[in-house]
């Protein structure tokens, strides 16, 4: 849309990549200008919208020009080229996430982030509690976290086995951002999701803190290739954060357990695969674990059947969340 505004001094710059979402966008921009206490940008980054997101977004860039900017992609981006011109087109110390179809709950969201993270200049990233919320908003249940200090000791490799944090509730400093990952990278290999291997690269580098409060909704939908209702979709993304962290496994040297985790990613597959009853599938991803990981490795390599029938109760229900990943 063009409303370029100078970022001087601004503490937080608020990502909000944008397709289609004309039912959210509405409240996610509202969850936005109710945050108190600290200096935040939001800049909006419309990937061709072909209904009216872009019409509600200029809205209210021109009703808050100093709050809000709109960027109007003429051709589709997808989902990582639209987040690099967000981050292009910000400059700020910290940057949080807010999908325009999900939203705050907690007008001091960010300002208790930015507090914590300017005391603690250890801390690379800050990430909350969150609600879980339907289409029509209801509520689904909670993200519950345990307050406390992440310590980059160990940080990588509990990053690396599951993503642990909603991209809604985080926080995260620019230079972390900057030093751990490489967008260039992100873009070439067109990974599936942005948040998930910024996770990977913020744990290379630095801690993470987590606030028990819940700050935020993520809305659960069947537009998203996480959440769908197909299972080849669901597969295809699976196989996405798979190439995701395989490219972390090497750029930050982690072979020491490597095998741990790429078993780790198959056991996602025959989760998910279990949930959909697609016995055929279960087996063929059995058949890729690496059993010379360990013990529990090879008897779920040689008898998948013990695993299927712990997990009996997934069959069929095809209920695995994106945090499975």
């Amino acid at each position: 849309m063009g409303n370029q505004f100078a970022q001087t001094g601004v503490m937080v710059s608020v990502l909000m990549p944008a397709f289609n979402h004309v039912k959210y966008i509405r409240q996610a921009i509202e969850s936005f200008l109710a945050q108190q206490q600290v200096e935040a940008r939001l800049v909006i980054g419309n990937d061709a919208s072909t209904d009216d997101t872009l019409q509600i977004a200029a809205e209210y860039a021109d009703k808050f020009p100093d709050r809000i900017q709109v960027i109007s992609n003429p051709h589709n981006l997808g989902l990582i080229g639209n987040y690099k011109s967000l981050v292009e087109n910000s400059s700020s110390r910290y940057i949080a996430i807010l999908e325009s179809d999900d939203y705050w709950t907690d007008p001091l969201k960010l300002h208790k982030q930015v507090a914590y993270l300017e005391a603690h200049p250890e801390c690379g990233l800050v990430y909350t509690s969150g609600e879980f919320v339907d289409e029509t908003g209801n509520h689904l249940g909670v993200k519950k976290e345990i307050s406390g200090v992440l310590s980059r000791n160990r940080l990588l490799q509990q990053v690396l086995m599951a993503n642990p944090v909603l991209a809604v509730t985080a926080c995260f400093r620019r230079e972390a951002f900057e030093k751990g990952c490489c967008m260039a990278d992100f873009v070439e290999r067109n990974f599936v999701t942005f948040d998930y291997p910024v996770w990977i690269g913020l744990a290379s580098c630095s801690d993470f803190y987590v606030m028990e409060e819940v700050t935020a909704a993520y809305r659960v939908g069947g537009a998203s290739i996480s959440n769908n209702a197909s299972y080849s979709r669901r597969e295809a993304f699976q196989s996405g954060i798979d190439e995701i962290v395989r490219y972390s496994l090497q750029k930050y040297n982690c072979g020491k357990y490597a095998k741990e985790i790429l078993n780790e990613r198959i056991v996602k597959k025959m989760i998910l695969a279990l949930s959909f009853s697609k016995f055929e599938r279960y087996s063929y991803f059995c058949r890729q674990i690496d059993p010379s990981a360990g013990i529990k490795w090879a008897v779920m390599r040689y008898f998948p059947w013990v695993f299927r029938i712990k997990k009996r109760k997934l069959i069929g229900t095809g209920t695995v969340h994106r945090l499975s990943r």
